[in-house]
């Protein structure tokens, strides 16, 4: 309408309409990305959500400038109008998730997650769950293990790697990491049923009975590090919500 209408009331019209339209729009998908997202990774929900939607404003400034050099400036806003009118219509086709297709998280109430006394403040946290895996059982592993990333990754983790082992290619190991040890502990609150299925079919790969996970906190060379056992309480945590189980004293022992 902007672009055809050689009345400026006019187009003064169509433009009220047209930011009408657009502010509906983005105050909408605002809110929908925000109550989509999971609290522990909405910021970085909002921030793929804002690049999406204003980061590439550059490019489609430049785009529509160049169209107008070419074609002028009324045919350029009638051409892409046009074209959003026809991604728009696309877009209902994409199966977009809505507010009332989302499954909320179930938690069993019979897996309690226990307070954690210890505190530490630490930067990073590494956690490390090794498998060694029956060379017919890979595939399927590795199906299960891409499962297992979207788990950690939704449940507050901030990378996340599978690594093999140079002198036995059948023994796997599983490396993510996540701010703090808090951090890490408020994993397990958000390990919900779905979740621990995930982590349970990835258990039973292992050929020796069960894999084994460890945790390396990062330490400040600057100050003395913290000798307080965290795991004793934590320990709980992974029997309770079907984590991966913690190395037994001896067990450890062998792994230094």
């Amino acid at each position: 309408g902007v672009g055809i209408s050689a009345n400026p009331l006019l187009a003064g019209v169509f433009l009220v309409g047209a930011g009408s339209c657009w502010v509906w729009t983005l105050t909408t998908l605002n809110a929908s990305a925000q109550l989509l997202s999971p609290s522990w990774v909405r910021g970085r929900t909002m921030s793929l959500y804002t690049l999406s939607c204003v980061g590439v404003y550059p490019v489609g400034a430049i785009l529509a400038g160049a169209m107008a050099d070419a074609v002028g400036t009324n045919n350029a806003y009638v051409f892409l109008s046009a074209a959003g009118i026809v991604l728009g219509l696309a877009a209902t086709r994409s199966r977009l998730p809505v507010l009332s297709e989302i499954e909320s998280p179930e938690f069993s109430t019979d897996r309690p997650t226990p307070v954690h006394a210890a505190e530490e403040s630490s930067g990073p946290v590494m956690i490390l769950s090794s498998w060694t895996i029956d060379q017919e059982n890979i595939d399927e592993f590795l199906t299960v293990m891409r499962e297992l990333r979207i788990v950690r990754l939704r449940t507050g983790a901030y990378r996340w790697r599978l690594y093999r082992e140079a002198g036995d290619p059948r023994r796997l190991t599983e490396a993510f990491l996540t701010v703090s040890w808090e951090e890490h502990l408020n994993q397990h609150s958000r390990i919900d049923d779905a979740s621990a299925r995930v982590i349970g079919r990835a258990r039973a790969f292992d050929i020796r009975g069960e894999p084994i996970t460890r945790h390396l906190l990062a330490v400040d060379t600057e100050e003395p590090p913290n000798f307080d056992d965290l795991l004793s309480a934590h320990s709980e945590m992974h029997a309770v919500d079907g984590s991966i189980p913690l190395p037994d004293a001896n067990q450890q022992g062998d792994n230094s």
